[in-house]
């Protein structure tokens, strides 16, 4: 009988098969954001009710295994329960709790050491309980804190660069009102770190899970852009269409893989010579005005000839974190999808020419208002000279002139 018991309690082994719920989890995990680090910590201690279950089960089990005259370990229980009138052994969840407390205690090595084995089974079953729960504890233990150093790994990370950074301003000697603005600096750049790790997780995933990733954190800013805009419209009409867009869309995240990121303390200047800005944070002078969270500057970047581009003075007004895409960067991802994606390369080179083209004229017209013959002719024409006159009409008619083949050329280009 004793044989038949003990048989049955090997169908525990069954519950193994949960351990198969990772499955589940795993499909649980793609529809929804589970936060990995509590769910661990949960599961463990999922785990570790499990095993006290289990061992408690054993343990209660030895009760029928030992016959009753000899000593067991619920005599000290029932000892104290008796002194209120309970009868332990007539209770099948009293002798539960009793089994379960001391697997608990047993397992987590706390050892109250209420009651113990009084037999030989129950000491050879105590010996195995022992060795089994102190590896599953010390595993246990060793995952936890692995998780909850994993859980603040940024935090820790960025306690390190202080303490790196208060250790170089003591050993440097800096003056205090310096000091404070490093450390206010440091304290306020936590974000711009953050968007770093957050990009190399691009390298893990597909080209065309990239594409769209990039394109969805790009879009807010890339709309400003003209020459980017005119592209995304090209996208949309293919897709429309039913062609495959896939090139395309891998070019845009390859623009998106060339940002980088900088970030300036308040009083902090730049220009944007060749380099397209987007402000991510903060506030910004840009001349005569102020560029707020999500603006775009610099959109003439491509242009090669530094004289034609419009150079914004910019400053700093509060923290700022810049994204910027140089001339070269752009350039680069032009050059190499020009046998893929010529249709890039193709946007990119008309708009140079139109901005080109059009600022060349204005150049040049400035530079020869400036002229002294130019003067002098202004100063015939101020005392009236018909001669002046007629001539001024003439120069007129042909800036006319002039103006509507510019317009004519930038419409055909």
């Amino acid at each position: 009988m004793k044989v038949v018991k003990v048989i049955r309690t090997l169908r525990l082994l069954k519950l193994f098969r949960l351990l198969k719920s990772s499955r589940l989890l795993h499909r649980l995990e793609i529809p929804f954001a589970l936060p990995y680090q509590q769910f661990a910590l949960a599961r463990f201690l999922s785990v570790l009710v499990i095993m006290c279950h289990w061992l408690a089960c054993v343990w209660a089990l030895t009760l029928q295994l030992v016959d009753l005259d000899y000593p067991q370990w619920i005599d000290d229980v029932e000892a104290v329960d008796a002194s209120f009138g309970i009868r332990t052994r007539e209770s099948t969840w009293r002798i539960y709790v009793a089994s379960y407390y001391f697997c608990s205690y047993t397992m987590t090595s706390v050892g109250y050491g209420d009651f113990g084995p009084k037999n030989v089974l129950e000491r050879v079953f105590c010996t195995f309980m022992v060795m089994v729960s102190g590896l599953c504890w010390a595993y246990i233990l060793g995952e936890v804190c692995a998780i909850v150093a994993d859980m603040n790994s940024d935090s820790q990370q960025f306690r390190k660069r202080m303490h790196q950074l208060n250790a170089m301003m003591r050993d440097q000697g800096l003056p205090h009102e310096l000091r404070s603005r490093l450390r206010s600096f440091f304290l306020q750049n936590k974000h711009q770190l953050q968007y770093q790790t957050q990009l190399q997780l691009l390298d893990h995933m597909s080209p065309r899970l990239q594409a769209e990733v990039c394109r969805v954190i790009t879009l807010t800013w890339i709309r400003k852009v003209p020459f980017f805009v005119q592209f995304l419209n090209l996208i949309q009409k293919m897709q429309a269409k039913g062609m495959q867009t896939t090139v395309f869309e891998a070019c845009v995240a390859d623009i998106a893989r060339k940002l980088q990121s900088t970030a300036y303390a308040q009083g902090d200047s730049f220009t944007n010579v060749q380099v397209l800005h987007i402000l991510t944070k903060g506030l910004v002078a840009l001349g005569n005005k102020f560029g707020k969270t999500g603006s775009v500057w610099g959109e003439d970047f491509v242009l090669a000839d530094q004289s034609l581009i419009h150079v914004v003075n910019c400053v700093a007004m509060s923290y700022c974190e810049v994204l910027y895409l140089t001339r070269d960067g752009l350039l680069a991802v032009v050059e190499a999808r020009r046998n893929t994606c010529p249709e890039l390369a193709r946007i990119v080179r008309r708009y140079c020419i139109r901005i080109a083209v059009y600022r060349g004229i204005l150049r040049e017209a400035r530079k020869r208002a400036r002229m002294p013959s130019y003067r002098t002719r202004l100063a015939h024409f101020r005392e009236g000279s018909k001669l002046q006159i007629v001539s001024c009409m003439s120069g007129a008619g042909s800036l006319l002139h002039a103006s509507g083949v510019l317009e004519t050329l930038l419409q055909l280009i």
